[in-house]
């Protein structure tokens, strides 16, 4: 009989080979199976960040929406202002480091899916934004945004062409699971075993995500000591060296807003009064509201900016430098309520 072409003898494969694939197809579907924080150490903020954007895909209807850096993301408790305004919110602020493109990718996301556009939108700002060389180059691509968020096409369009590959090629090798969960594969193996032997701690801390509504609590994070003193300025602040990346991103949320007739209200994040006394050195607040002002004034959908740079300034309502802890921030939002309940009203 003529052997068909197309048939394969298996018996020709070395034993040891076959036992490898299937080591290796199994420790796959482990991964694969493998709910990502499991494998992190409290307070999962990746996972918190991975909740923020899949709430961006459904059909909200949200009254207020916030964006901003992490000092709003710490800063803006939304369970708050609900109740003080009667309001509802969510907070989709992220962290500093994955700059204003982010949040307005988040933005673009929310009103293609909202089922009714909010009535007010916070922008917050902060210095740690508007000020410094923030941009998405291929270090800050690979470190800060594809470990964290979906690589849909609107990232891809706001990239240039070696970014672009860079992303490609990504998405590509994340099909693979142990390369798009790499980092579970870096945690001390005992570390893994205690947390995916107890994932009760893990799946309370994302049920308290999800009714915080997008703030997130610095005093759950262990790994941080309170600052008794703030040490120093940041070189960026002495220079007044603007980020025009930032710049041009939250330029481009305010145009957006404008063209749906959204009016937005600006406020800052709160500093620490020690901070502020360095400040004061190298006339910070004043070059801060020229540069906020000169960008704002031609956008007419802006109808507010607040000054709350002194609204939680006390060292002891913060967790760091520059983060609110939970105290301080409920006492940020309260103030932050309080101005905004004209607008509302």
């Amino acid at each position: 009989m003529e052997k068909n072409l197309f048939t394969f003898n298996f018996k020709l494969i070395p034993k040891g080979f076959l036992i490898f694939l299937v080591f290796v197809l199994a420790f796959e579907a482990f991964i694969y199976f493998l709910p990502p924080y499991l494998a992190l150490r409290p307070p999962y903020g990746s996972a918190y960040l991975k909740l923020k954007e899949q709430i961006l895909d459904k059909k909200n209807d949200f009254d207020l929406i916030i964006f901003g850096d992490c000092t709003s993301w710490t800063g803006i408790k939304p369970v708050l202002l609900n109740k003080e305004l009667s309001v509802s919110s969510y907070n989709f602020s992220v962290n500093e480091a994955h700059t204003y493109l982010m949040s307005y990718l988040f933005l673009k996301r929310y009103l293609s899916n909202c089922t009714k556009k909010p009535k007010i939108v916070i922008l917050s700002i902060s210095p740690n934004s508007l000020l410094g060389n923030h941009k998405v180059d291929l270090n800050q691509l690979n470190k800060e945004i594809l470990p964290y968020f979906d690589t849909k096409l609107d990232l891809m369009n706001e990239l240039n062409n070696n970014l672009k590959i860079q992303l490609i090629k990504h998405r590509i090798l994340t099909l693979i699971p142990s390369i798009k969960k790499q980092f579970i594969l870096k945690e001390r193996f005992q570390d893994l075993y205690k947390y995916c032997s107890n994932p009760n701690a893990s799946y309370s801390f994302i049920e308290y995500f999800k009714s915080a509504r997008g703030f997130y609590d610095e005093n759950l994070n262990r790994h941080k000591s309170t600052i008794k003193k703030a040490a120093h300025v940041r070189k960026s602040y002495k220079s007044f060296t603007v980020s025009e990346y930032n710049l041009l991103y939250m330029e481009k949320m305010l145009s957006l807003l404008a063209e749906q007739n959204i009016e937005v209200i600006v406020c800052t994040n709160s500093v620490r009064a020690d901070e502020m006394k360095m400040w004061n050195a190298y006339d910070l607040k004043n070059k801060l509201f020229e540069l906020i002002n000169l960008k704002l004034k031609p956008h007419k959908n802006v109808i507010a900016i607040l000054d709350m740079l002194d609204a939680a300034s006390d060292k002891d309502n913060f967790a760091d430098e520059i983060h609110l802890n939970s105290n301080g921030a409920t006492i940020y939002t309260n103030e932050l309520a309080s101005r905004l309940k004209p607008f509302i009203q």
